[in-house]
């Protein structure tokens, strides 16, 4: 997650920010602007801050829970998309027609029902009318959208800097106040070491000031195995020692996933763009050009997210296409309590 600058004028800056948002939620509190509540399972799921807490694998893993027993549909607004309206996933869907993350997401479940509108309320009823066998919709990033009410609220916070101990947009990555943190059902610690002392969740839950009711849960991201982005190679590489490993991220925080490739590489050279960037054809050349310089046995690995505009790109140098690889990430429940997470979205499903 990109530092925040630290000045005297991003605070004031804050203050004017955080005055704003904090306005504008007293005023949906006090329904003067209005929330619209479907009778009808809505989950949401999302965080306080600016990115960087995985809303996307969480969003992967709740649909691949409910879609053992439920009709799922998710609706994101599809981020830096150059669409508008609402637009179904298809056959034909890249990056650019629906964003790279609800891509990313179709092209893992194409089975799915994925669906994008910048407007979350027409986005749902649209869902709804072009679907009735929906039994419930994954709404993605939706916790500062207000226009829905969701029946079941998820919020994310990073173990590293969780929303109590974060500051406002500029001169923090906050998008509200931590005291919006109270319209979460559930709230879930991510990004967490897996090396976790059972005693965390007490002293977790008085550091983020839950209420009552709000149930705790932490997770950690565990990586999969390698594969090809563009396909037609049948033996993975293993990735040794001595061996370059170039990484190509334009994601939040690429940290983990760095520190994830120099257990195994001791050669590892860093691509890092912008989060959602656009890969243009300079930066594709800059690429080969230090990958062609490269005598060392040598490979491309890029982030699911990643790989999705990619694939957009029309032209990719050849030495590029035969060389990059893709690593998986999945979130993981820690403390056993994967079944008492997945139990409760069931149980909330089915009762409504």
């Amino acid at each position: 997650m990109a530092k925040p600058h630290k000045n005297i004028v991003f605070y004031i800056l804050s203050l004017i920010y955080g005055g704003i948002t904090s306005v504008r939620n007293m005023l949906f509190d006090k329904k003067i602007l209005s929330s619209t509540e479907f009778q009808f399972p809505v989950i949401g799921i999302g965080n306080l801050a600016v990115g960087g807490t995985g809303k996307t694998p969480h969003t992967e893993f709740f649909l691949k829970k409910l879609n053992r027993h439920f009709q799922t549909a998710v609706l994101s607004r599809g981020y830096k998309r150059l669409t508008k309206g609402f637009v179904l996933a298809d056959e034909t869907s890249d990056a650019e027609r629906i964003g790279d993350e609800p891509f990313q997401i179709y092209s893992k479940f194409p089975k799915a029902i994925v669906a994008v509108d910048e407007k979350r309320v027409r986005g749902v009823k649209e869902l709804m009318r072009r679907f009735p066998e929906i039994d419930v919709i994954l709404l993605d990033d939706s916790f500062q959208h207000r226009a829905i009410r969701p029946g079941l609220n998820i919020l994310l916070t990073d173990f590293k800097l969780l929303f109590t101990k974060d500051k406002m947009l500029p001169y923090g990555t906050l998008r509200e106040y931590a005291r919006g943190s109270k319209r979460a059902d559930v709230v879930i610690v991510t990004k967490c070491p897996q090396e976790l002392d059972a005693n965390t969740i007490k002293v977790y839950r008085k550091k983020l000031r839950l209420l009552s009711h709000q149930e705790l849960y932490f997770s950690t991201i565990e990586y999969g195995k390698i594969y090809p982005l563009f396909g037609g190679i049948t033996t993975m590489p293993e990735i040794k020692k001595e061996m370059a490993v170039f990484v190509i991220t334009g994601i939040e925080n690429p940290e983990p996933m760095y520190q994830y490739l120099e257990k195994f590489s001791s050669k590892v050279e860093k691509f890092a763009f912008a989060d959602h960037h656009r890969f243009t054809e300079s930066d594709l050349l800059n690429i080969q050009k230090k990958f062609t310089e490269t005598a060392d046995d040598k490979i491309i690995i890029t982030t699911e997210k990643d790989a999705a505009r990619l694939k957009t790109r029309k032209e990719i140098p050849k030495i590029i296409k035969n060389n990059i690889f893709v690593l998986p990430l999945e979130v993981k429940i820690l403390f056993g309590e994967e079944e008492k997470l997945t139990q409760k979205i069931y149980d909330y499903v089915r009762k409504n």
